[in-house]
Formats: structure tokens, C-alpha cells, sequence
């Protein structure tokens, strides 16, 4: 009882909601999304398309998962190819460099310590690009290193101690490893992860500035992505996960979801801090009794925001304490999938913060990253790399990252990729309030209920993605593919895709991402049409491992295909340690030019791109 009423505690619940814990915990209780009695009934599910994938290749990757030094004065970079002159700017990564303290490593590819990586490129001067990086100052990195150990639970990574230092570590803030992406914010740039405190770097010097924390500005926060989203004016989007009661001190259940923006400063005192500005536009309480659904990223459109409640859950609290507390795995450990749940989409009108009141619903799915989203026709247009089979970051454990070739790809083989194919939602906004049954259902051969019993909302003229009016309010969902099953079958996959930037949350055409053929979370870059839905070129070196791309429109350009696409490319070579600065012509992916640093860098996750001036 004395674990439960610390765990209550840390999720912000009364003595009465404790009582609700002891009784669910000896029932067994588990709450599905699903309903009993309803259209869902012997339904004919949607059957995700399989790939006869291509036995995978890896190489050796494990350089790409050990320490690197910091490299604080820039060094320059050997230029090959013809690089455009106009190309200006800066390239920030994101991801871990120090993967040890004392005895013990980093079990899993999050759990290295954060570092910045700094491609800054000026073809005007000097060699036309230099490198420096950095370790992020954190708190976690100075704690670390101080007792020669991990001291707090890591995705992956368990740290020392009994049940009751693991109930005292749930009260305190997470490590604040900010591991995963840069948040832009005015002028001001945050290394983040999915904490509620982000730290401020210098982008030039990459040198720490100080912590900015949100937990005083959103009441009850625990996580907020690490992917927000921006209007034209610099206005940042995100959507955070809270407990307890709400900023009106209202409780409608143990989890909520919180939308927010940061507006543009308008003095002094705002531009020096941009968070003064935070403003919490809507909450909605989480579907599930006792937990939330996990979300790594949501969409945006001019004039909504769209996030998912998908089957991927944390925050279950008697499974925090079975699994962490108790039996003291990582803290990713008690994330679950839940396939009796559905998948819902959640849309909100970003201009009163009302949530439509349809439910969007769908069979259970999970996604990462979207790739891009806009309206059109009346409806709202998602685009991202959904898949039906559970959605994990265990697949990321360094054990078999840094295994050997032969290991390695037994490993891909038998887990398969961590990303789904490519689909399309089409969500309608204008549902009937009436809604009236038909009068026969009609069955497929194996004897389920057919969809198309239901009405159709949207027209299939421009797409085969489906929304049925199954019941009063409620419109259920299949998705389109973006691409044809077999042009999966080298790349397994297409993820961190980047589109340009002017077309985002808008009607876009083209987006560019990664491949995976030779392991995890780099590999090659594939470019996809979403109009005509087909992948039109990729790009591959057997020297280095592609990261996530970055769109860099040309100055002034107007045109969706008009600019360049820039990432670094990781070289796995032990002889000649080297990583490379890419840039690609957008429209087939032939490579216009290159730089050569001669350091091997480890993985990284995300990045941003500074324009240059």
C-alpha cells in the first residue's frame, strides 16, 4: 500500500482514487478502448498489407554506438562535388555521444548522454562547411559522472538501487538527457526530449545556457513531445500529458492530453525568455480510465490540430509498479500495446481550441513521425507510416545495434522494421448530425460485417482511403497507401521524412526520408510522390549510414521541388574514420556535392536547419 499511495502521489491522485488502485490491481483490471455491442461487432477489420522483404545487409555498425569526443573548436571539412553557392546555414543534430560511466553502458541508443552535432555551411567562406559538437551540460550528465554509474532509469537503461529509491525517483523530475531533437523558439534553441524541461544551447558555441522548466506553467505536466509544430510567425504548437486537476483545478480523470502554443514576444522581457508566453488553448481527458496513450508527434493544418489516441499506453500505474517499481526494469518497460484498443483521431479547432465532436476512429495502429498534413475538399488530409503490429522503442537496445553483421541481421529479420508503410487519412469535417442505420448489413465471405454497409462521407475520386457514418457521431476509418506494397520490399521502410518547408501543413507533393536496408534508425533516403503515389528515386552509399534529411528550399524559391536536400551520413569504416555532409538535387536524388570530416560521429535522432543570414 505504502508503493501504491507514493505511486498515486507522483500521478497527482487523492486518497479515494488509491482505493480504486487496490481494488483494480486485485481484480486485474485493464481498460480497452473498444465498447461492447456496437458497429464494431463481428466488423471486418482493416488487414494491414505484408511485404516479402529482402534478407536485410547490415555491416558493422557498432562505432556508430561508442563515445565520441567533443570537438569545440570547428574544424574544416574537405569539399567534393559542385555545391551550390547559395546554399547558407546550419545543420543542428540532436543524439548521444558518451555511452559509459564507470562500469556500466548505455543499454539502449536513447541513453547515451546528449550531444549536439554543428554542420555550419557558407559557401562564401573558407572551406565551405566546418563541424564542431558537444555534449548538452545536463544534470543527469553531471550526476552521472560524478558517481561513475546511471543514476536515474533510462529508456532502457536501469539504474541501481531498491523499491524504495525507485518509488522516490518517480516523485522527482526524469533525467533530463535531452537526447532526441532541437526545439526553435525565437531566436532561442532547446535541446529536448520528452521531459517537461528543455535546455538552452548556444547554436553557435553549442555551449549550455541554462534549463527552462514548464511544469509551473501547465499544472500536472509529465511528458510533452519532442515534436512541435510551427505557424508562419514562429508560433510553436505542442501537446504535453498531465495529471491531476486541470488549470481550473477540474479532475476528469487520472490522465489528460494539454494542446499549447508559444506566441510570437511582443517585448523585451518575452524575447529574452519565449516561454512567458506559453498558453494552454485546450485539454481533454484521456479515454482510458487509468492511462494515456503514448504520442510521439501529432499533425498540424491551417486551421487544426489533429493528435491520435493510438494503442501504445503508459502511464498504467499498476504495471508501473508491477514492472518498474517492483521488479525494477526501465521505465520503457511499462509501456504496453493494447490490440483490443482502437485508434482515434482527435481534432481541434485552433482558433477556439473546440474539439469537433465526432469520434474518428479506426482498428488499433501506431505511428511515430507523421510526414505532413493539410484540408482539402472539407476534409483534413494524414499523412504518416502507420502500422497494425505493435508500435516499440525496444527495438533500439544497443546489444544488438552494435552486434555483428551476422547478428544483426538475424535480428532485423526477426523483429522487421519499427515503422509501418506510408498511408493517407482522410478525415471529414462536416458529419451529419442524424445519423441513420441501414437497413441490411451486408457480410463478407468469411461472415463479418462489411463496412460498406455504412455510409461513405468522402469521394472516391481522388482517393481509396474510406470513412463510414457507422453511428451517431462516429465515423470509422481506412487508410490509403501512399506507395505499392513491393516498393518496400529493400527499404523496409520510410521514416523521418522531411518535406520543404513552405508546403508544410499545406497540399504538398514530395517527401524525403530514410530507408532502412542495412539496420536502425539511419540507412539510405528515398523520395516519395504522394500524388502519384510511388517512390520516384532513392540515394545509397556503402560508405556511411544516411540520417534524418532536411529540405533547404532556395532562396526566394517558390516551386515545391526548388532547393536542395542536405543530411550527414555516418561512416561505419574503423580504417578511415570519417562522417559526410550530403546534399542531393531534390528532384532524383542525384548527389550534387559532399563534405568530408574526419571523425566518425555517433547515431543521432533529429535535427533542425538554421537558414544562413
Amino acid at each position: 500500500t505504502y508503493t501504491l499511495e507514493k505511486g498515486a502521489e507522483m500521478l497527482g491522485l487523492g486518497n479515494k482514487s488509491v482505493l480504486v488502485l487496490v481494488v483494480a490491481l486485485a481484480l486485474g483490471y485493464r481498460y480497452y478502448g473498444g465498447k461492447p455491442k456496437s458497429y464494431r461487432d463481428n466488423l471486418s477489420k482493416y488487414q494491414d498489407p505484408q511485404v516479402n522483404f529482402i534478407e536485410p545487409n547490415p555491416m558493422d555498425q557498432s562505432m556508430l554506438y561508442r563515445t565520441a569526443s567533443e570537438i569545440l573548436d570547428p574544424i574544416a571539412a574537405i569539399r567534393k562535388g559542385d555545391v551550390p553557392e547559395w546554399l547558407s546555414g546550419t545543420l543542428l543534430r540532436d543524439g548521444p555521444g558518451l555511452f559509459e560511466f564507470g562500469d556500466e553502458q548505455a543499454l539502449h541508443a536513447f541513453d547515451g548522454m546528449a550531444m549536439i552535432r554543428r554542420y555550419h555551411t557558407n559557401q562564401n567562406e573558407g572551406p565551405g562547411l566546418n563541424f564542431s559538437r558537444r555534449l548538452i551540460s545536463s544534470d543527469i550528465l553531471k550526476s552521472n559522472r560524478e558517481e561513475k554509474r546511471y543514476t536515474k532509469y533510462g529508456v532502457g537503461t536501469p539504474a541501481k538501487g531498491g523499491v524504495l529509491d525507485r518509488v522516490k525517483n518517480l516523485k522527482e523530475p526524469g533525467a533530463d538527457n535531452v537526447v532526441v531533437n532541437t526545439l526553435k523558439l525565437f531566436g532561442h534553441y532547446y535541446a529536448a526530449t520528452e521531459l517537461p524541461q528543455v535546455i538552452e544551447y548556444d547554436p553557435e558555441t553549442l555551449e549550455t545556457l541554462g534549463k527552462v522548466d514548464v511544469t509551473d506553467k501547465i499544472p500536472g505536466i509529465k511528458i510533452m513531445t519532442p515534436h512541435p509544430l510551427y505557424e508562419e510567425d514562429g508560433t510553436m504548437w505542442n501537446i504535453a500529458f498531465a495529471t491531476g486537476p486541470d488549470r481550473e483545478g477540474k479532475s476528469s480523470g487520472t490522465w489528460r492530453y494539454v494542446v499549447f502554443k508559444v506566441n510570437p514576444p511582443t517585448n523585451d522581457e518575452e524575447r529574452r525568455d519565449p516561454w512567458l508566453n506559453l498558453e494552454i488553448v485546450s485539454e481533454l481527458a484521456s479515454s482510458r480510465a487509468m492511462s494515456v496513450s503514448y504520442l510521439h508527434s501529432f499533425f498540424m493544418t491551417e486551421n487544426y490540430i489533429i493528435f491520435t489516441e493510438q494503442p501504445w499506453i503508459l502511464g498504467d500505474l499498476p504495471i508501473v509498479i508491477y514492472k518498474h517499481i517492483l521488479q525494477g526494469k526501465s521505465l520503457g518497460a511499462a509501456m504496453y500495446w493494447d490490440s483490443d484498443s482502437t485508434l482515434k483521431f482527435h481534432v481541434m479547432e485552433k482558433s477556439t481550441g473546440k474539439f469537433l465532436p465526432t469520434n474518428y476512429e479506426s482498428d488499433a495502429m501506431g505511428f511515430f513521425h507523421i510526414i505532413n498534413a493539410y484540408e482539402e475538399n472539407n476534409c483534413v488530409i494524414l499523412d504518416a507510416p502507420f502500422k497494425s503490429s505493435p508500435v516499440s522503442y525496444d527495438a533500439f537496445m544497443t546489444e544488438f545495434l552494435a552486434s555483428d553483421p551476422a547478428t544483426y541481421q538475424d535480428y532485423m529479420i526477426s523483429r522487421g522494421p519499427t515503422a509501418g508503410l506510408s498511408k493517407r487519412w482522410v478525415i471529414p469535417l462536416n458529419v451529419p448530425e442524424s445519423f441513420t442505420p441501414p437497413s441490411k448489413l451486408q457480410l463478407t465471405k468469411d461472415g463479418q460485417v462489411d463496412p460498406n454497409s455504412y455510409k461513405l462521407l468522402i469521394s472516391q475520386e481522388d482517393t481509396t482511403a474510406k470513412a463510414w457514418h457507422v453511428d451517431e457521431n462516429v465515423v470509422y476509418l481506412h487508410p490509403e497507401m501512399l506507395a505499392p506494397v513491393e516498393e518496400y520490399e529493400y527499404h523496409r521502410a520510410f521514416e523521418f521524412v522531411a518535406v520543404n518547408p513552405n508546403f508544410a501543413s499545406k497540399k504538398y507533393r514530395y517527401g524525403y526520408g530514410l530507408g532502412f536496408p542495412t539496420g536502425y534508425l539511419c540507412g539510405s533516403i528515398q523520395k516519395l510522390d504522394v500524388k502519384q503515389k510511388t517512390f520516384t528515386a532513392s540515394w545509397e552509399d556503402p560508405l556511411c549510414r544516411a540520417t534524418e534529411p532536411q529540405f533547404v528550399p532556395r532562396p526566394g524559391a517558390t516551386e515545391e521541388e526548388d532547393g536542395v536536400v542536405v543530411f550527414a551520413c555516418l561512416g561505419t569504416s574503423k580504417v578511415e574514420p570519417t562522417t559526410f555532409f550530403i546534399i542531393l538535387d531534390p528532384i532524383n536524388l542525384n548527389e550534387l556535392g559532399r563534405f568530408s570530416i574526419p571523425s566518425t560521429t555517433p547515431v543521432g535522432f533529429h535535427g533542425v536547419w538554421v537558414p544562413g543570414n
